[in-house]
């Protein structure tokens, strides 16, 4: 099953989604899941992987928004060992739909 897949059942059902040990970057969607390829960084949330991570970080430096890098990889650490640890065991993604009045 691919991230897509657990992305629109996440949608349809409004429940949580577990992706175990799935590791896809959050950029260019690229699987990491079976890789023990290292780099790659989180901003915002967001998990960029190695292949990613040279012109993300070009393009945060550029708008001085270094301070919301929250964790960088350690070297010779896999980009999904990274992930997987800083998600501390929570592996479900959710989809909430809001009304716009609950913005």
């Amino acid at each position: 099953m691919s991230i897509q897949d657990l992305w629109d059942q996440a949608e349809q059902t409004g429940e949580p989604v577990d992706v175990g040990n799935m590791v896809v970057c959050d950029i260019c969607d690229k699987d990491f899941t079976e890789s023990d390829e290292s780099g790659g960084f989180i901003f915002a949330g967001k998990a960029y992987c190695p292949d990613c991570s040279d012109r993300g970080r070009r393009n945060i430096v550029s708008y001085k928004e270094e301070h919301l890098i929250q964790a960088v990889c350690n070297e010779g650490q896999s980009f999904r060992a990274f992930v997987l640890e800083a998600r501390g065991g929570h592996n479900t993604i959710h989809v909430k739909k809001m009304k716009l009045e609950d913005l």
